[in-house]
C-alpha cells in the first residue's frame, strides 16, 4: 500500500499540537479527577478520625473527672452528716421528762398543756384536777423529786374543791436529757 503525505507540514504541526492538546487535556481531568476522588477520601476518613477521636475525649474526660464529682459528694454528704449529728446532741429529749412528771402524777389530774422555755429551764403546765387533794399531792410529789427546784401553783388553782384547771410552774434543776 502506498501512502500519499499530501497534507502541508505546517497543517500536520497543527494537528500534531491539538493531538498533543487533547492528551494533555484528558491527562489533566484524569488528574482533576483522581485528585478529588483521593480528597473526598481523605475528608472522609478525616471525619471518621476526628468523631473516634472526640468520642475518646469525652470518656477520658468522664473517667477523669468520675473521682473527683464523688470525691466531692462524699464530702457533701459528710457535711451533711456532721450538721446532723449537731442537731441531735444538742436536741432536748423531753419525752424522759414528760415520762418523770406523767409518773407523778394520780388518776384525778389531766395535763393538757406542757409549755418548755429550754434556756430558763422552766416547764409550764396546764391541766385539770378531779380535787383540790389530788392537786395538792401532785404538787407535793412535784416538790419532792429533785428535778425540780420549784414548784409554782397560784393560789386560785385552789379555791376550788372539784373540777380545778391549773396553770402551774416548775424551775429545773439540771436534767440529764439523754
Amino acid at each position: 500500500m502506498l501512502r500519499l503525505n499530501i497534507i502541508s507540514t505546517t497543517l500536520k504541526k497543527e494537528i500534531k499540537t491539538k493531538s498533543l492538546y487533547r492528551a494533555v487535556n484528558k491527562l489533566s481531568i484524569i488528574i482533576f479527577v483522581t485528585a478529588i476522588i483521593y480528597s473526598l477520601c481523605f475528608f472522609s476518613a478525616k471525619m471518621i478520625l476526628q468523631t473516634h477521636f472526640n468520642e475518646l475525649v469525652n470518656n477520658n474526660t468522664l473517667l477523669n473527672r468520675g473521682p473527683q464529682n464523688h470525691i466531692v459528694a462524699v464530702k457533701n454528704i459528710n457535711g451533711n452528716i456532721k450538721k446532723i449529728e449537731d442537731i441531735q446532741n444538742k436536741s432536748i429529749y423531753w419525752s424522759y421528762l414528760i415520762e418523770d412528771i406523767y409518773a407523778l402524777t394520780n388518776a384525778n389530774i389531766l395535763i393538757n398543756k406542757i409549755q418548755a422555755e429550754s434556756g430558763n429551764n422552766i416547764l409550764r403546765l396546764q391541766g385539770s384536777a378531779g380535787t383540790r387533794d389530788a392537786l395538792l399531792e401532785f404538787q407535793q410529789n412535784l416538790e419532792k423529786n429533785d428535778i425540780f427546784a420549784e414548784v409554782e401553783l397560784p393560789i386560785q388553782s385552789l379555791l376550788s374543791k372539784t373540777n380545778i384547771d391549773f396553770n402551774m410552774s416548775l424551775k429545773l434543776n439540771s436534767y440529764e436529757f439523754k
